[in-house]
């Protein structure tokens, strides 16, 4: 029986039983323009497969999809589709077919711009959304260039679509989920559709985002097995550690990382193997809290106790997440038997951590009540002003572009996830950026600021000061990753692994050859 939501199950018996639900005017058209939106995503994706299938715009997209290893039986599947490149066609159409601009913004996939109407998406593979109900909610774009910026763009968040809580590819593998008992989630749509041609076909992906509590509370009704199947690389693994952290305080799952090999996703695993060796690969996965111990630990020395004492601090953070107190104790074992340290030992320290935790938090709190400010580095108020700079500037997507700069060049976390929603267009005046921030400190700091006369300049000096700003925020990155680089290789030397000291060494390499780009920049200066 599908499992649906309370609301939705009341709907469908009361159906059944013939009796009408007494509603609120404001809930019936809220549930109406749900469906309305509903309705309209089914109709763009039979709009977006005919440009794909029948138009000639549609060609070179078919091209690409062709050389992907995506056949004509997979894009029926998951319905591809495709968005031509002509300015102004796709809303000619559906202005034409009596949708109303207002209804079309409200849809989140058009915006007006000095008075004109204008698409989301423009020559770009489309991949419908689908929920677990199997309502088209959402739409992902991918570029056919490799050199477009940004690569993928994502509906905005709308009353039918909210990013936490979608899965890309769940109506397609929900029954063989069921069937299984397990589910893999994979880190994109191209993963999904390439894992089920090859017959795994219970694969999942987080759409634009990071995996989510309420994306794995989701497949937790349909599998107890979630499985993360994820590039072996530096991001993977992060990815990996971020999702253990999201997943803490759910019981009825069993998470396990099953990391493929280096430099490979799963389009080039299954080009090298089939799928009765990824049943023998998958024995390779690991629970959540080895694969965290494992990646806390992964080049530090573990006989320095200052190194020892931080890793354990860090991985009491993830225990506290759990309410269920056998839990807890489980996972203090299980790390105690890891480090080859007394459990009673352990067990003593978690409890002096977790009182030390309780007291600053005590003192947050009451710091909070006091309106008491945290003070921000020079770095991170420099990324603000860049932010709001490229606010005030019109054309800043063009420039970001230009300048290849993306949301990790940013180190404050907050800060990378405006950037995005900025390079996506889901913010366009500096004037709606506080409703985007969090964190007290940075709120008051973009108070500040946001009237200053340096975002009011001319555009010659406007775009000059983005360059400058822009050019010190990727020295401070290469920096930072320099500094890295170093850091591991005196690992290396101290454990005398060769092979990695020359890796790191040739990435430095890459790395000083990046800085040396820079000066490239003040070329985009007017």
């Amino acid at each position: 029986m599908e499992k649906l939501s309370f609301h939705d199950a009341i709907r469908l018996l009361a159906g059944k039983a013939g009796v009408v639900i007494s509603e609120s005017r404001a809930d019936n058209e809220k549930y109406q323009q749900r469906l309305d939106f509903i309705s309209f995503n089914e109709r763009l994706t039979k709009l977006f497969q005919f440009f794909l299938k029948e138009k000639p715009d549609g060609k070179a997209a078919l091209i690409y999809l062709k050389n992907r290893g995506i056949t004509p039986q997979l894009i029926d599947t998951f319905k591809i589709g495709y968005v031509p490149a002509g300015y102004g066609r796709l809303e000619k159409i559906l202005l034409k077919k009596g949708f109303k601009t207002s209804f079309l913004i409200q849809s989140g996939l058009f915006r007006e711009d000095n008075g004109k109407l204008k698409t989301l998406f423009f020559d770009r593979v489309i991949f419908p959304i689908y929920n677990y109900k199997n309502e088209c909610v959402g739409f992902g774009g991918r570029t056919l260039r490799e050199n477009q910026k940004p690569k993928y763009i994502n509906s905005p968040e709308t009353l039918v679509y909210k990013k936490s809580f979608q899965l890309y590819g769940i109506n397609v593998a929900k029954q063989k989920i069921q069937q299984t008992g397990e589910v893999f989630i994979v880190e994109g749509y191209f993963d999904v559709v390439t894992c089920y041609q090859n017959g795994l076909t219970n694969c999942v992906a987080p759409c634009g985002t990071a995996v989510t509590k309420e994306q794995i509370k989701i497949l937790s009704r349909y599998a107890p097995k979630i499985t993360l199947l994820l590039d072996g690389d530096e991001a993977g693994c992060k990815g990996a550690v971020k999702a253990i952290f999201e997943a803490a305080n759910i019981e009825n799952i069993q998470l396990k990382v099953l990391l493929l090999p280096e430099q490979m996703d799963p389009d080039d695993f299954f080009q090298q193997s089939d799928l009765n060796y990824f049943e023998k690969f998958k024995s390779q996965a690991v629970n959540a809290l080895d694969f965290f111990l494992f990646q806390l630990t992964k080049g530090i020395n573990i006989e320095d106790y200052s190194e020892l004492i931080t890793a354990l601090n860090k991985i009491f953070e993830y225990i506290r997440l759990w309410d269920n107190t056998i839990i807890q104790q489980k996972l203090l074992d299980e790390t105690a038997n890891f480090f080859n340290i007394d459990q009673k030992s352990v067990r003593e320290e978690y409890k002096k951590n977790h009182s030390a935790q309780n007291f600053n938090q005590e003192v947050t709190d009451n710091s909070k009540q006091q309106n008491q400010k945290v003070p921000l580095t020079l770095s991170i108020k420099k990324e603000v002003d860049l932010i709001l700079l490229l606010l005030s500037y019109e054309n800043s997507v063009e420039i970001i572009k230009k300048s290849c700069l993306n949301s990790d060049h940013f180190a404050n976390e907050e800060i990378q996830s405006i950037f995005t929603k900025i390079v996506n267009q889901e913010i366009k005046k500096s004037t709606n950026l506080l409703d985007h921030f969090h964190q007290s400190d940075l709120t008051e700091y973009v108070k500040s600021r946001i009237f200053s006369d340096e975002f009011n300049w001319d555009e010659k000096n406007l775009v000059n000061n983005i360059i400058d700003r822009i050019y010190d925020l990727l020295k401070n990155y290469y920096l930072r990753q320099n500094q890295d680089i170093q850091e591991k290789i005196k690992l290396g030397k101290m454990y005398q692994n060769y092979t990695l000291i020359k890796d790191l060494q040739e990435e430095k390499i890459l790395l000083l050859k990046e800085i040396q780009k820079l000066e490239k920049l003040q070329e985009l200066k007017r």
